[in-house]
């Protein structure tokens, strides 16, 4: 047990041409490992209950959702929340980044 609880949503990405998992769970903590070797490189607490999460494309940012209704940007070099997006009326339960890593979409159950 190295952080990951129950429910926790795994997702498989590359970084720096590595293929890595980053898991999110329900306890606001997300971490990314190194899928070939099993280490952890980066924990990111404090993120909400989080629901979704995903990679930009080039590894720089990590985006995720929580029940709270809002999507968080964090920079994974440093682990810092750099912006929070509000406006959901419920909890987000999925998000992607556009392809070039610009832009990025939030979806909820609200109206």
């Amino acid at each position: 047990d190295a952080g990951v609880v129950e429910g926790s949503r795994l997702t498989l990405v590359n970084v720096a041409k590595k293929l890595c998992a980053l898991a999110a769970s329900e306890d606001g903590a997300a971490f990314l490992w190194d899928a070939a070797t099993g280490e952890c490189l980066r924990s990111f607490p404090s993120l909400g209950s989080i629901n979704a999460a995903v990679l930009s494309p080039d590894g720089v940012w990590l985006l995720s959702g929580a029940d709270d209704g809002r999507a968080r940007l964090v920079n994974v070099a440093s682990g810092e929340c750099t912006k929070t997006f509000e406006g959901h009326g419920s909890g987000i339960n999925s998000v992607a980044f556009s392809a070039d890593g610009a832009r990025a979409v939030t979806g909820s159950l609200d109206n």
